[in-house]
């Protein structure tokens, strides 16, 4: 589920930024494995990907194997607390319902960009730029975008 918000942070130019203030990202086995053919895809950049992973910066994460027919859903909620995860992050909307109806704290990139501002990892004009550029990708509704870049503002 972080893949899609580690593909927006390279984007936006925040990979580093992120691992600054956060001490890893913790990839379920079927996110790492992607990850690797992914990036060779052109997904990612390669040799940063390879750099984060070599400096323990994005680990793969010990939980169970899913169970055969398990949905999406369980298989999150189960990894969150074997891995005792302080947060999960996904921009599927649909999951973040779940998992909030679930009393787990989710988060998505536009949460951690405002985050990261609020705590000053990342300038104001920098937070309201990669808001601007999350636009682009088309997954949030640009009135919630505007909000956070109000939010943003207001801090």
């Amino acid at each position: 589920m972080s893949l899609s918000f580690l593909h927006f942070l390279e984007r936006i130019e925040l990979t580093d930024d992120f691992f600054r203030m956060f001490q890893a990202l913790v990839l379920t086995r079927r996110e790492f494995a992607a990850l690797g053919a992914l990036s060779g895809k052109g997904y990612f950049k390669r040799a940063n990907i390879n750099r984060l992973i070599k400096d323990k910066k994005i680990v793969e994460g010990k939980q169970r194997r899913a169970a055969k027919g398990e949905d999406d859903v369980t298989s999150t909620i189960e990894a969150y607390r074997e891995l005792n995860a302080k947060c999960i992050i996904t921009e599927d909307p649909f999951l973040r319902k779940k998992l909030r109806q679930e009393r787990i704290n989710v988060v998505a990139t536009p949460d951690l960009i405002g985050y990261m501002a609020r705590k000053k990892v990342i300038t104001k004009d920098r937070a309201l730029e990669a808001i601007e550029a999350l636009k682009v990708f088309g997954w949030y509704d640009n009135k919630v975008l505007d909000q956070i870049k109000e939010a943003i503002r207001r801090d």
